[in-house]
């Protein structure tokens, strides 16, 4: 038995900005409906959309990209044209030609990075996770339309991977580093208004940006430049560093500039978690909860 209708991903893009190396996308409609159930029955007369607040989440491998496009405080605010696609697989073979491809696109959205995130020995390296809300033009124009027998754009890509680096706290090296992580702690509100069932504008209401890694260290918790209990950022406060690996070798010279890094320097440490494993590790995870937004610099060299 064949399927005929399986599909990849492929490149995104919003305005003239290209995400390639795409991992995943996740669209999410967020339907909330009205149920209308007259008195004296038991079922719906009728069923139709209350609102609606579409998004894509998309995991690449392209983080230079993405974070040049968005930066980590606010977002990419898309008022041309962006796009989702999706490559049809061919049956007995690997991909249909061109005019037979699934397109998702819309003009208005914003575009925000939720994660920047590496684990130590991961195959495919780093990768960052963006979301787009979709807007509407006008509250009753739904914010994207499907499209069926179309030709794809670009061409797939791995601009530059990373993978795992050197973590420093308050300026020293943090030994046995195992995953990193940064959550912008964006927090965006979609506004609906006049009746309308889409919504039309979109806004940065919060920001709580983290930094959280883990350790295989547990006498950290007991080290004076973090605690086992919450203690004040202090002069460097904490720097990441993504590696940008090297095809046909391993990583790139660290002197390069190719490197990502991730610097939080005020707020606070918080270890919120330490268990071992009998035959395992000890594995202690802290988290710098950030009182400004961090730097990211996609053109980093290592120390």
């Amino acid at each position: 038995m064949t399927t005929p209708l399986r599909h990849d991903v492929y490149p995104c893009s919003v305005d003239s900005t290209t995400i390639n190396d795409v991992r995943s996308v996740t669209v999410s409609p967020s339907v909330s409906h009205i149920v209308m159930i007259p008195g004296g029955a038991l079922s719906p007369d009728g069923i139709a959309m209350n609102y609606a607040d579409p998004t894509v989440n998309i995991t690449s491998g392209d983080i230079a990209t993405v974070v040049a496009a968005t930066g980590v405080a606010t977002g990419l605010v898309g008022s041309s044209a962006w796009e989702v696609q999706y490559e049809k697989r061919a049956s007995g073979g690997a991909y249909s030609g061109s005019t037979s491809h699934v397109t998702l696109n819309g003009t208005n959205c914003l575009l925000y990075t939720t994660s920047i995130s590496a684990q130590q020995d991961a195959a495919e390296g780093a990768e960052i996770q963006a979301t787009l809300v979709a807007l509407s033009s006008d509250g009753y124009t739904a914010p994207f339309a499907v499209n069926t027998s179309q030709s794809l754009t670009g061409t797939p890509d791995v601009p530059l991977r990373h993978a795992l680096g050197p973590v420093y706290c308050n300026g020293s090296l943090i030994a046995g580093v195992t995953d990193f992580k940064l959550d912008t702690g964006i927090k965006i509100e979609a506004k609906r208004s006049d009746g309308g069932v889409f919504p039309v504008t979109c806004h940065v209401t919060e920001r709580q940006p983290m930094v959280e890694f883990s350790v295989l260290n547990p006498a950290l918790i007991d080290e004076s430049n973090l605690g086992p209990f919450i203690s004040a950022l202090s002069g460097s406060g904490v720097v990441g560093y993504l590696q940008a690996i090297s095809p046909g070798g391993g990583r790139v010279a660290g002197a390069t500039g190719s490197h990502i890094s991730i610097t939080a320097a005020t707020g606070v440490w918080v270890c919120t978690n330490q268990q071992g494993t009998a035959r395992g590790d000890v594995v202690t995870t802290f988290q710098a909860k950030l009182t400004v937004t961090p730097t990211v610099s996609t053109t980093a060299t290592l120390p």
